[in-house]
């Protein structure tokens, strides 16, 4: 099962260093308070710290020449000693959703056992590849393995996931395939999901949401990936991020809401 943790606040404040290399942007409620990193973190014990300084270089952006992106932005951080804590782990950056004018199971475009996503990156074989989708029913996260008629002829990915907050309105949409996605528990914080795919030459993934407003967070803990080679979490301004660790094993990792950003 997914570790649990007893939040007093869900929502993730970073107030330096995420937005340094956007341009024309204006932020909104995002503000410095120090030279120093200010981030709301957990410990060993899964106790949150709030305020608690953490290394500004673990949470710098990549030096990326980017336009302004305007909306919602996220967080992804690695969770490579799996203990449901970002405290000391690798800020990858900040992502922003796929939109489209569709919901996210029709944009999923399942068939023959397999994802075939109108919006987002396209499945590929030994690939693991995760993004948000915006659509007509809100932010949902998607996920999934491998490909549709190649790649893998047989493999394991179990996942277990931990949404906290989101006044638990999130539920799975897509299991791909059905039954591989189970709600196991409802805590008093949100819930606790178990992810237990098998695929042979096809896809394996789904979808969970929707995610209203800023206050969730977001863990996967990876508990096995088999012969998966790659594994990306992508952005919609192609500013896509490994989810692998310095040992080039997939990583589990952690999501959090970062900022609504206006451009100018």
């Amino acid at each position: 099962m997914a570790k649990r943790v007893e939040p007093i606040s869900l929502v993730i404040v970073l107030s330096l260093g995420v937005l340094l290399f956007f341009q024309n942007c204006e932020d909104v409620d995002f503000s410095t308070t120090t030279e120093s990193t200010k981030i709301e973190t957990f410990d060993q014990n899964n106790q949150i710290n709030l305020n608690e300084d953490v290394d500004p270089v673990s949470t710098e952006e990549p030096t990326i020449n980017v336009e302004c992106e305007e909306g919602k932005h996220f967080g992804v951080w690695l969770d490579s000693d799996n203990d449901g804590s970002i405290d000391g782990e690798q800020f990858l950056g900040s992502i922003v959703p796929f939109n489209g004018n569709t919901t996210a199971v029709k944009n999923y475009n399942y068939y023959s056992a397999s994802a075939h996503p109108l919006v987002g990156p396209a499945p590929a074989g030994f690939d693991s590849k995760v993004f948000f989708y915006e659509g007509k029913d809100g932010l949902a996260l998607n996920f999934f393995f491998n490909i549709d008629e190649g790649g893998s002829a047989d493999n394991r990915v179990n996942w277990d996931i931990e949404v906290i907050g989101n006044d638990k309105k999130d539920r799975v949409l897509l299991s791909d395939d059905n039954g591989e996605i189970d709600l196991v528990e409802t805590t008093n914080f949100g819930h606790i999901y178990e992810a237990r795919f098998h695929y042979w030459e096809n896809t394996d993934g789904g979808i969970i949401g929707p995610f209203v407003g800023d206050d969730f967070l977001i863990k996967i803990n990876v508990l096995n990936s088999g012969d998966i080679q790659n594994a990306t979490f992508f952005s919609a301004n192609n500013h896509n991020f490994s989810l692998k660790d310095k040992n080039n094993q997939v990583s589990s990792f952690i999501i959090g809401f970062l900022e609504y950003r206006k451009c100018n």
